[in-house]
């Protein structure tokens, strides 16, 4: 069984970070957040959006933990559960966003998705190196290219599709509520608030890893090093089909007995 360790030691080996990838937890109690985590409104005398905390720790190193009083996105609040949705919330009377129409802002209310009211009282944020605390997920920044290399680890071992969504606004949704709903690894892509306020970068992407998948990511990172999915991607400028390439265009042109079946019935 891997641990937090094991597993930022291959995402620095494999993937590179430029930023600390991030332990997140979902406290349901004060008595989780630790003494020495900063808090925004007592340390640093103002509130915070949470994509600004998630900047701190992974641009500054901190620990920070962010609670109700501490938070001063009324979506993220929303978002984390920390206020409820009212109806004219959902249904579009209440005009809070920049869209124009009561429909539209009624649709962008109901597409994003929250935690369970007062489920959680705070979120307690730290690079993996300094969390002292088992978190509900890992969320990592990262380039086009480094968070493909995510996604081909997590997809290496078991095949299939990573399915993630895309909204207006309200990044920390996806990157907190669908990894805590879906159990899955998300591709976020960043919002508005997030470029603007938390100065993340216009070529990064999030990447978000349950608890549940650390082994699976691990084990993905490493086998992937040693295939085409390796990172850095190794450039082949000569480069020429061959191989398993060669063999699957062969097979794609060849007309087998069902194909020459169906084009004898075809002209019969």
């Amino acid at each position: 069984m891997v641990n937090l360790k094991d597993l930022e030691d291959a995402l620095v080996k494999c993937v590179r970070p430029q930023t600390y990838p991030l332990a997140v937890k979902l406290c349901t109690s004060s008595h989780e957040v630790p003494d020495d985590a900063k808090r925004p409104k007592r340390d640093f005398g103002k509130r915070m959006p949470v994509c600004q905390v998630f900047s701190m720790a992974r641009r500054l190193g901190y620990v920070m933990a962010l609670c109700l009083e501490d938070q001063q996105c009324a979506l993220g609040n929303l978002i984390l559960g920390f206020l409820p949705p009212k109806k004219a919330f959902l249904d579009g009377s209440f005009h809070w966003s920049v869209l124009r129409s009561k429909e539209a802002n009624a649709r962008y209310s109901q597409a994003i998705r929250m935690l369970e009211y007062k489920k959680y009282m705070s979120i307690l944020v730290a690079p993996i190196h300094r969390a002292a605390f088992k978190p509900d997920f890992v969320l990592m920044y990262g380039s086009p290219a480094q968070i493909e290399k995510m996604v081909q680890a997590r997809l290496f071992n078991t095949g299939g599709l990573l399915m993630f969504r895309a909204c207006l606004g309200g990044t920390c949704a996806a990157m907190v509520t669908d990894t805590v709903q879906s159990d899955e690894c998300q591709v976020v892509l960043l919002g508005n608030g997030p470029l603007r306020i938390a100065h993340d970068q216009d070529h990064e992407i999030a990447f978000t890893i349950p608890a549940n998948k650390f082994e699976l990511l691990v084990q993905g990172l490493q086998d992937t090093q040693d295939t085409i999915y390796a990172y850095p991607v190794r450039v082949h400028l000569d480069y020429e089909y061959k191989s398993k390439y060669e063999r699957l265009h062969t097979f794609l042109t060849e007309e087998d007995d069902e194909y020459k079946c169906l084009q004898e019935t075809k002209g019969s």
